[in-house]
């Protein structure tokens, strides 16, 4: 009898992870993760940084340019009838004077408030130089009639100068066809409140929708452009995050026609002097220097107090003109700012003296 062995064939021994090598893996991948998110807040943060500076840094640009072609265009139409128009009695208002000045600074009330300017300037498109009445106009009239047969339109804004003191901004309605010697006949919106003799004069400053007189000025970190020829007009914002703007006038002391000194508005140039002064004083303002400081729109945690410095003269700057102290200040931490500085030439008192 033959006996069969049957040997036992063991079950394969299972094999797989260990609790412990489990929670070892997750560590290893929260220390990945943990990483990860620190490299990108570092990253996320420097780019918050860039782009902050980088909109602060284009704000002050576009607010810099939008200003400077304004101030570029001072006295454009006003320096041609300067002595004309400084016959015109001083208001002591900058919103109803005649005055024929191009750029009038009104000083802050300190270093960290900001100053504001006006820009006057005309817009005429046919006539530049002043006309003549060639009739008499009695105080109460409302028709001018003037020698110049295309250099009135409707809709222009016109100043009557009568040479002793007495002017009027006025604006005209309707235009005559000429007759045989040029003379058309104007009709004004409102009755003149003085007489008007022949060879006084009547000014065109341009059509009265386009602005001649502006105030630029910062309210809460805004600056803002306002319209001082329409009656009521409200302030409108230009630009944001401006947290000061300083301005010095650049003058002519000495005739020689290049400005020899800066200097802020008080004293002689005080805004109250500058309204009431002659043509020859006006003349000796040859620039205007602008400083702006910006700050970012985004908050950051780790940017410090800023210390800014406005007008420093540069050793050769100090020998080539007079210069005032440089305007200083504190600015506080967690945003990013940038200084601007530029000068302006006042083109037209310069070509028109």
């Amino acid at each position: 009898m033959t006996t069969t062995r049957i040997r036992s064939v063991s079950a394969p021994r299972q094999r797989g992870m260990s609790l412990i090598e489990l929670m070892v893996g997750v560590v290893i991948g929260l220390i990945a993760v943990l990483v990860i998110y620190q490299t990108f807040a570092v990253a996320e943060g420097v780019k918050r940084q860039t782009i902050s500076a980088g909109d602060a840094q284009k704000t002050g640009m576009i607010a810099m340019y939008l200003v400077g072609t304004e101030l570029a265009s001072a006295g454009n139409g006003i320096m041609l009838n300067q002595d004309d128009l400084a016959t015109c009695t001083d208001t002591g208002d900058v919103k109803t004077t005649m005055r024929p000045f191009s750029v009038l600074i009104e000083p802050g009330a300190d270093d960290d408030t900001a100053d504001s300017f006006v820009v006057n300037y005309g817009t005429a498109r046919s006539v530049v130089t002043p006309s003549v009445f060639m009739a008499k106009t009695s105080a109460g009239d409302s028709t001018y009639t003037v020698q110049s047969p295309t250099g009135f339109k409707k809709d222009d804004m016109v100043v009557t100068i009568t040479g002793s003191g007495d002017c009027e901004r006025n604006t005209v309605t309707a235009v005559t066809v000429p007759d045989a010697n040029g003379n058309v006949v104007l009709s004004v919106g409102k009755p003149s409140s003085f007489e008007m003799l022949p060879t006084m004069r009547i000014i065109n400053i341009g059509p009265a929708a386009s602005t001649q007189r502006v105030r630029y000025d910062v309210s809460s970190g805004v600056l803002r452009s306002t319209d001082l020829v329409t009656a009521g007009a409200t302030a409108q914002p230009l630009a944001s995050s401006i947290m000061n703007m300083k301005v010095l006038y650049g003058v002519d002391t000495d005739g020689n026609g290049t400005v020899d000194t800066w200097t802020p508005a008080s004293g002689d140039f005080a805004a109250a002097k500058v309204l009431a002064a002659t043509g020859a004083e006006l003349r000796r303002i040859k620039a205007v220097r602008l400083g702006m400081v910006v700050r970012s729109d985004e908050y950051d945690k780790d940017a410090p107090a800023f210390n800014w410095t406005l007008f420093e003269c540069t050793a050769q700057e100090a020998t080539d003109y007079t210069c005032p102290d440089p305007i200083t200040g504190t600015l506080p931490a967690n945003y990013r700012y940038r200084v601007y500085e530029t000068i302006i030439p006042l083109r037209n008192p310069m070509w028109n003296r």
